[in-house]
């Protein structure tokens, strides 16, 4: 599968997805600096993409470049104020840093981007990988369509 991804990077190097894959594909292997590389060529061509930003910051948070991971999630911010998953990790960078009071800002202004969405379930923000150091989910917003079917205000 790699092969593919990366001959697919190479026959159109503004796919998004094609690199995004790859440099998933390549994390998942531990080539994080191959992986990290292939993120940042499509980043050029997808400046605002929020799922490049965020698989390059997690890149970032294995290799404990916790600085680095935070300006990602903060660009993030720039262009996607309510990214769950930006507001998270940033609230738990500065709640690992002991910086209580902006965790616990960071902490409302993610329940505060949640509660504008009737249908959520905690586990859609919350990744099911024990690996990931802080714990959240590659996703820039919550499904709003309810997959899971789990209970919503409605149901309450």
């Amino acid at each position: 599968m790699l092969r593919l991804y990366e001959r697919a990077t190479r026959n159109d190097p503004t796919h998004l997805q094609s690199h995004l894959n790859y440099g998933i594909s390549l994390r998942e292997l531990g080539r994080y600096d191959e992986a990290s590389s292939v993120l940042h060529r499509a980043l050029h061509h997808h400046p605002n993409s929020t799922s490049l930003r965020l698989e390059i910051a997690h890149i970032h948070t294995i290799l404990g470049e916790i600085n680095a991971a935070a300006t990602q999630y903060e660009n993030i911010l720039v262009t996607d104020p309510n990214s769950t998953s930006a507001l998270l990790n940033i609230a738990a960078i500065h709640h690992n840093d002991l910086r209580l009071d902006e965790a616990l800002l960071g902490y409302s202004r993610t329940i505060a981007s949640i509660s504008s969405y009737n249908q959520t379930c905690f586990h859609h923000i919350i990744s099911n990988n024990p690996n990931e150091i802080l714990g959240i989910s590659p996703f820039s917003s919550v499904n709003q369509s309810n997959p899971c079917k789990c209970p919503t205000e409605s149901d309450f």
